[in-house]
């Protein structure tokens, strides 16, 4: 989360746009970029931490959207249980891809 604030602050700052205006799409385009970055690379390396990424920005993406919907449901109080959600889930989706290419990574 605080990653992420990080980067709408600086999007904020070179649009002008309000960076709570900004979480849903830009957290969408960053997930969709991750999950292109993720499929495409060949090795270990750089599969885990765009797994990661992909998940950190899914995540991103569903709190943003749920304090949309709801209201102010303060964010920052959750944010270590997404950080340590999208490691566990991105190392999750690691794992799973790579015993589905039954261990042909370099």
């Amino acid at each position: 989360m605080y990653w992420n604030g990080g980067i709408l602050a600086v999007t904020e700052e070179l649009t002008g746009i309000d960076g709570f205006d900004l979480a849903i799409p830009l957290n969408l385009i960053l997930t969709i970029v991750s999950l292109f970055v993720y499929f495409k690379s060949k090795t270990k390396g750089m599969k885990i931490p765009f797994a990661v990424l992909t998940m950190f920005f899914i995540n991103g993406f569903t709190v943003f959207g749920f304090e949309s919907i709801f209201g102010n449901s303060d964010a920052d109080f959750y944010a270590w249980q997404f950080i340590i959600g999208a490691l566990l889930t991105g190392l999750g989706l690691f794992t799973a891809d790579f015993f589905r290419h039954k261990l042909t990574y370099k």
